[in-house]
């Protein structure tokens, strides 16, 4: 008997097993990142590819955002999109057709984010009958996966994508269960006391284990000066709370003030509006990513 009906059986089974063992986990778990590290490393293994990831598709934005990989650095899933019909996975995301390429070298919708990649596999993953995202592995050699791979990652695919939704659904439920006790919670606040300082340190409190704070401060506007300063603040210095003045208009707190509504940059180094008067960047320089939130206070619609 020749080896290759032997090795059709061999990738039979193993792709019945890897059938069995996703529809397992997708029994046994509503965490979304164990989901995609599961789903990719089983997908990874089966198919003996070196790497992969697993990107999900914003359909407002029109975009695949890397959410799980496998061979790429952190700062690079963190950061990296592609536009919908974008390279290999965003060409899958928009047709909804997978793709096999025996050696990327020769596919110009190729991006390359790993060195020595000569061959990928990408499926599309469906929910409820819309695409939402790609899977995608790859190997270092060419011609290294087979449409028998390809159909066993579809059925994969076609898997995990209502486990996904149902994850997400759960995920955006305690969000929101988290956003009405936390309400609750500063209601409580409020209510409690009328001193300042009281109330800004407990908001704080409560502000910091639910968003992770590292710093906070209480903006008011001088109504004789008409400047923005910082009346009570946690984690700032005194020589950083006189440096917190802005005028209306100004970087990004007296824009809010100026417009009444809120803004939230992810990445302050990437903000030219964010002025850094009161030294955030080299405070918090142990962190790889520094966020900012300002929001308005208003008293009968004017921004105090």
């Amino acid at each position: 008997m020749s080896e290759f009906p032997k090795k059709v059986k061999v990738e039979h089974k193993k792709g019945l097993g890897l059938i069995r063992e996703i529809a397992n986990i997708i029994g046994s778990s509503l965490d979304l990142d164990l989901l995609f590290e599961r789903i990719l490393d089983a997908s990874i293994r089966f198919s003996n590819a070196n790497t992969g990831s697993v990107l999900l598709l914003d359909p407002e934005k029109k975009e695949l955002r890397l959410v799980k990989a496998r061979g790429i650095s952190d700062e690079v899933v963190k950061d990296f999109r592609l536009r919908l019909g974008q390279g290999i996975s965003g060409y899958v995301a928009k047709t909804g057709r997978s793709l096999l390429v025996p050696d990327v070298d020769k596919e110009p919708r190729f991006i390359r984010l790993r060195k020595k990649v000569k061959s990928e596999l990408v499926v599309p993953i469906y929910g409820q009958g819309q695409i939402i995202g790609v899977v995608s592995v790859d190997s270092l050699e060419k011609d290294a996966f087979n449409e028998e791979q390809l159909e066993v990652l579809e059925a994969v695919a076609s898997l995990a994508g209502q486990a996904i939704l149902n994850a997400q659904v759960f995920k955006e439920r305690e969000q929101k269960i988290r956003e009405l006790d936390l309400l609750n919670r500063l209601n409580q606040i409020f209510t409690q006391s009328l001193d300042l300082r009281e109330i800004f340190d407990q908001v704080v409190k409560a502000l910091k284990k639910e968003l992770k704070m590292e710093r906070a401060t209480l903006v008011l506007l001088d109504t004789d000066t008409g400047e923005l300063e910082i009346k009570i603040a946690d984690g700032l210095t005194e020589e950083q709370i006189r440096r917190g003045r802005y005028r209306v208009g100004e970087g990004i707190t007296g824009e809010v003030v100026r417009s009444g509504k809120a803004i939230g940059i992810p990445d302050i180094s990437k903000e030219p509006r964010f002025l850094d008067r009161t030294g955030a960047r080299a405070q918090i320089k142990h962190l790889k990513t520094i966020s900012f939130m300002c929001v308005p206070i208003k008293i009968k619609d004017q921004v105090v």
